[in-house]
C-alpha cells in the first residue's frame, strides 16, 4: 500500500493526528482482502475519525496486489 501524508497527517476537531500507527491497525484488520475493500476499509475509517472535519490536504492511497 502507498499513501500520501495527507491520510496520516490528517487532523479531526480536536485537533488529533490519524497517525501511521493507526492506519497500520486497520490494514491488520484487513488483511488478504481484495485491494478495493483494503482501501475502502481505510478511508472509511479515515473519515470517522475526522466525524466531519475538513481535509487540510489531499489524499492519496494506492493498494496493489501481486497476483501469482
Amino acid at each position: 500500500m502507498l499513501y500520501t501524508d495527507g491520510i496520516t497527517e490528517a487532523r479531526n476537531g480536536s485537533d488529533e493526528e490519524y497517525t501511521a500507527e493507526r492506519l497500520a491497525e486497520v490494514l491488520r484488520g484487513v488483511h488478504g482482502l481484495a485491494p478495493q475493500r483494503i482501501a475502502g476499509a481505510c478511508l472509511a475509517d479515515l473519515e470517522s475519525f475526522l466525524a466531519g472535519a475538513p481535509h487540510s490536504d489531499g489524499l492519496t492511497l494506492m493498494v496493489i496486489q501481486r497476483a501469482g
